[in-house]
């Protein structure tokens, strides 16, 4: 069946995912500029200068002070807080698996978020050339008799509207040449590890997790995309980040690097399509990306505890947009993937 020709939106995002791969690698690979940066110890922990990595990839910093520092090219931006995990990047908000430190009065950051989080997202052609880009696992959440969250709103159920989103995604992927299976299709319960298993069987290159929020306050709200904590990291939502050796590498860390540009990919084209509040890309132990066979991630669409974003939710308009921004996700990462093999010698 002949693929029906680009819109013109469609068209403009390629142009630009195109000239944006190319100015990265270029940004990477110009005569004269570092490949790498340095590490220096802290208290035993490799820290990367911020200074360091502004060299590598072309920063000047537009503002700095006690408490931040910006720094921004024509083509890459970042915010760094002191003593902070959060930071914005390419104005989408960022959990660092550590807070940002200082080196003898200097920002610094760990060496783990330089290697598995910001290069990626900012050099993917280093990162994506082993990678495939043809066959994507949707893991719709909960389902049968694990009905997940409740809103009380609308009297609507997670189970469902995971659901519903996944098939809008599903609908979207197949005419961009990509090869889709869902763990479920209908209401049926899966166990957490049996989702892990149906995806190995079907040898993906691209599994997303869509899921719905909750909690007590009832005044949160926002979308978050989590990737799989790193070995030796806490997660974003835990109380103590220290670094420790409890922390043990988990089958799913094989992919952290090419996970973080799935993560980054996704977080960016939903906020773009729903304009919903970006509580960023995050990491967690789930035990749908511990045991992920391939670039994994988990969407958080919204909270059902907040009245008027389970609003939003009800409406198929507004999950429509949530999934446009899910299936644009994931072709940013795809298109990624066949920019790095281009780049091959």
């Amino acid at each position: 069946m002949r693929r029906p020709a680009p819109t013109p939106s469609r068209r403009r995002d390629r142009v630009a995912a195109g000239v944006l791969a190319v100015a990265l690698a270029a940004a990477g690979g110009a005569a004269g500029a570092p490949e790498t940066y340095p590490s220096v110890l802290v208290d035993g922990q490799p820290m990367v200068r911020i200074a360091d990595l502004a060299r590598l990839y072309g920063l000047r910093v537009t503002a700095a002070g006690e408490d931040r520092l910006a720094l921004s090219s024509l083509y890459h931006s970042m915010i760094f807080e002191a003593a902070s995990r959060r930071m914005s990047l390419m104005d989408v908000q960022v959990w660092l698996q550590h807070p940002v430190g200082r080196v003898r009065g200097r920002w610094a950051i760990h060496r783990t978020d330089a290697d598995h989080l910001i290069d990626p997202i900012l050099r993917s052609h280093r990162h994506l050339v082993s990678r495939g880009a043809a066959m994507v696992v949707l893991d719709a959440g909960h389902g049968g008799r694990d009905g997940g969250a409740e809103s009380p709103a609308t009297g609507q159920l997670e189970k469902d509207l995971t659901l519903d989103i996944a098939r809008r995604v599903l609908a979207r992927l197949p005419r961009e040449g990509l090869t889709v299976r869902m763990t479920r299709d209908d209401d049926r319960f899966l166990e957490l590890d049996e989702r892990s298993r149906l995806a190995a069987r079907w040898c993906p290159d691209v599994f997303v997790s869509i899921h719905c929020n909750s909690g007590p306050d009832r005044s949160a709200e926002g979308v978050e995309t989590y990737i799989l904590s790193k070995a030796g990291a806490a997660s974003t939502n835990a109380r103590n980040p220290t670094p420790s050796s409890l922390y043990r590498p988990q089958p799913g860390n094989a992919h952290d690097a090419a996970s973080a540009i799935l993560g980054f990919a996704l977080q960016r084209r939903i906020l773009r399509e729903t304009a919903a509040l970006d509580r960023g890309l995050r990491h967690a132990r789930f035990a749908v990306l511990k045991d992920a066979p391939c670039a994994a991630a988990l969407v958080e669409c919204g909270f059902l505890s907040n009245v008027n974003e389970a609003r939003r939710l009800a409406d198929p308009e507004y999950r429509d947009r949530v999934a446009a921004g899910i299936a644009r996700g994931i072709l940013d990462y795809c298109a990624a993937v066949q920019k790095a093999r281009l780049s091959l010698p």
